[in-house]
């Protein structure tokens, strides 16, 4: 089994429309930073999007096959990946 700690964070699974999208995050996005904070792990992205979920906006840094990019979220749907509405998971990409 992989533990948590060495997960990756993963866009996925969301339905169209979602903030993610709108933001302009695709399926496969793998995110390297939150609010300019690198993390190693799923556990260290989720105290990162704990601690902006009450932004109004939240810069999220991601790679899109060797591409780099960064998008701008709303707080609120941060404060969604708490709650498990989300579709940032934890993967082993």
């Amino acid at each position: 089994p992989t533990r948590i700690d060495k997960l990756r964070v993963t866009i996925a699974d969301y339905a169209s429309g979602h903030p993610l999208e709108e933001a302009g995050c695709r399926d496969g996005d793998l995110v390297v930073e939150i609010a300019g904070k690198r993390f190693q792990s799923w556990s260290g992205a989720r105290d990162l999007i704990r601690e902006t979920a009450s932004s109004e906006e939240v810069k999220v840094a991601l790679l899109r096959g060797e591409q780099r990019l960064t998008v701008s979220v709303p707080g609120t749907t941060m404060k969604d990946q708490l709650r498990g509405y989300g579709a940032l998971i934890p993967s082993v990409r």
